[in-house]
């Protein structure tokens, strides 16, 4: 979704612009930032973080780099903006608002209203005027944000969830691992570790029928099932790692092995399929056979239309 990319990019573009007002950065620095921040989703390369220098040279900002490090030696002071970056700054703003997640959008609006503070006259000006949509009609969140609190405060908390879930007309139950919130277009899911059937879960919230926080706290040391696939040709010369994947080894120059952890396995599996003979799935062996299954699920599904 194209309004999700420019919020995504601007959250991390304003990420380092927070950093670099604070100190001199390197880019591994800078990469460790992105990394540890769980609202930002995927891993993005060095050659990335130079252009988000540029973008913010381009807006005004005087970066340079001394000792291997990106050093910002003017103020946050008469910022003018184009009249794309005040529709892309409002979207943000609006973006934030709505979402719920306190520590996030807390954090976001107020790095916001320090930056619409330092705005030139001439910015000023056509802030207030600017009248364009924004983007924003279609996100309408489709749970009432107490039900998220709720369970954001059970991540919190970090006690096992017993869950019912609406799934394809039938309720099945889960023993969770609650691990965060997560937003993707107009739902909120929860994100968290099914130890009985060993797998990531992501489930839709307003999709959990019933929840029951069990007396067990969850273990300070998460199991996590790693799943490694292997990348190859065109694919794995352009493949950008996604959130939960770590590049294993280059093999061949034109084959990644790459792993994955704390997706949901559905999503997985659907996401690799899309990537045809360019994908194979080579550890465990238990996901490897699930998968296969999976493919053949799908094929019988053609061959009986």
């Amino acid at each position: 979704m194209k309004n999700k990319k420019i919020a995504d990019s601007g959250l991390r573009i304003l990420e380092v612009l927070k950093a670099l007002s604070k100190s001199p950065l390197s880019i591994d620095e800078m990469l460790k930032l992105i990394a540890d921040n769980e609202e930002i989703e995927t891993v993005y390369t060095r050659e990335t973080f130079n252009k988000y220098i540029n973008t913010l040279k381009l807006a005004g900002f005087e970066i340079h780099k001394i000792d291997n490090k990106y050093v910002m030696t003017n103020t946050l002071n008469l910022i003018n903006l184009s009249n794309e970056n005040i529709r892309v700054f409002k979207f943000l703003r609006k973006y934030a608002e709505k979402i719920y997640l306190n520590e996030t959008n807390q954090e976001v609006i107020g790095f916001l209203d320090i930056v619409e503070k330092t705005l030139d006259k001439d910015t000023e000006k056509r802030f207030l005027k600017n009248k364009r949509s924004i983007g924003l009609k279609n996100f309408d969140l489709k749970i009432p944000s107490d039900i998220v609190k709720k369970y954001e405060n059970f991540c919190n908390e970090q006690q096992k969830l017993n869950l019912t879930v609406l799934e394809n007309n039938q309720e099945n139950e889960y023993k969770i691992d609650p691990r965060r919130i997560k937003y993707e277009k107009e739902f909120v899911y929860l994100l968290g570790y099914d130890y009985v059937n060993d797998e990531f879960k992501k489930i839709k919230i307003k999709d959990i029928k019933k929840c029951k926080q069990l007396p067990q706290k969850s273990p300070e040391n998460k199991s996590s099932k790693y799943i490694t696939y292997r990348l190859k040709n065109r694919l794995a010369k352009s493949y950008v790692l996604k959130e939960n994947e770590k590049l294993v080894n280059i093999e061949n120059d034109n084959e990644l092995l790459i792993s994955n952890t704390n997706e949901d396995i559905n999503s997985l599996f659907s996401r690799l399929l899309r990537y045809g003979e360019n994908c194979e799935i080579v550890y465990p062996k238990s996901v490897r056979e699930s998968f296969k299954s999976y493919i053949d699920k799908i094929l019988e599904i053609y061959d009986e239309q």
